[in-house]
């Protein structure tokens, strides 16, 4: 998407809607931001190859389907499953 080439006197008048706007719909500026982050969030977790193979392992696929459908080696699905499982075992104080 191209940016919008303005003059400067309609810059300025589109900022300043823009800011009296905000001070009237303070609510509508706190749910867009929040939309916003929760979606940035969402696809950070998403793009993440270890939150990929903890959801296929949760649905129960073997370390070789996962290694598959991931497109990483079965022994570093291995070690995402291990780590993570260690990583909870330690907030949650089981010892093995």
């Amino acid at each position: 998407m191209s940016k919008l080439e303005l003059s400067e006197a309609a810059r300025k008048a589109k900022n300043e809607y823009h800011r009296q706007w905000r001070k009237k719909n303070p609510e509508k500026v706190k749910q867009a931001n929040l939309r916003h982050w929760e979606k940035k969030a969402q696809e950070q977790l998403s793009d993440s190859p270890e939150h990929n193979v903890l959801i296929l392992h949760k649905q129960g696929l073997s370390l070789r389907q996962i290694a598959d459908r991931t497109g990483i080696s079965h022994t570093q699905v291995s070690r995402i499953i291990n780590k993570c499982n260690d990583v909870t075992d330690t907030v949650t104080g089981v010892t093995k």
